[in-house]
């Protein structure tokens, strides 16, 4: 399958309010520091039906530059990379 964008969910699988994009079975958690994407240029759209947010990213990537922080989940432990 040839994905064109980058899923990101706006909240955890666990609080309600994801309808999509994050799966109840995952173990590791990205978070994106939103700000230094967009100062770069790429660009973010929201899915007014499911607030799923896409991004084309670079090539169809979100560079590691970009991730704030990765945990562990559900026990929510640092991941070092």
């Amino acid at each position: 399958m040839n994905k064109l964008h980058v899923h990101f969910s706006c909240g955890f699988s666990t609080d309600g309010e994801v309808i999509s994009s994050m799966r109840r079975d995952v173990n590791v958690l990205i978070f994106l520091n939103i700000k230094k994407p967009l100062e770069d240029g790429i660009a973010f759209y929201i899915n007014s039906d499911n607030k799923v947010i896409l991004t084309e990213g670079i090539d169809s990537v979100v560079p590691v530059d970009y991730f704030q922080k990765i945990e562990s989940w559900p026990n929510m432990l640092p991941v070092h990379f």
